[in-house]
């Protein structure tokens, strides 16, 4: 093993140290990633959140100018949309129950 220098063992310690610094640092710049992601994910859920309040606030409005009967018939057409759609979803819980057999 060769000796090394007094100048060559003081560059590996500062060479050592800024290793270390710079691992700390990605590792800082991962936990910022992932925090940046989480808080991406939660503005997307929000900003859905707000759509869908939007939506309701649109129909609401849509609804105040509508006379009884064209309020019941379109109330009427929600309510068979929504129970179709559950028993799609009921169906398709059955369907996929059977093909895990």
């Amino acid at each position: 093993m060769k000796k090394m220098s007094a100048k060559d063992i003081a560059f590996e310690k500062e060479r050592e140290k800024y290793r270390k610094e710079i691992r700390s640092l990605e590792h800082d710049v991962s936990e910022l990633r992932v925090a940046v992601m989480q808080r991406d994910n939660e503005l997307h859920l929000l900003r859905n959140e707000l759509e869908q309040k939007y939506d309701w606030i649109r129909r609401l409005l849509e609804y105040t100018e509508l006379s009884e009967e064209d309020m019941r018939a379109i109330i009427s057409k929600e309510k068979n949309t929504a129970a179709v759609m559950k028993m799609f979803g009921e169906l398709s819980g059955a369907i996929s129950s059977i093909y895990r057999m």
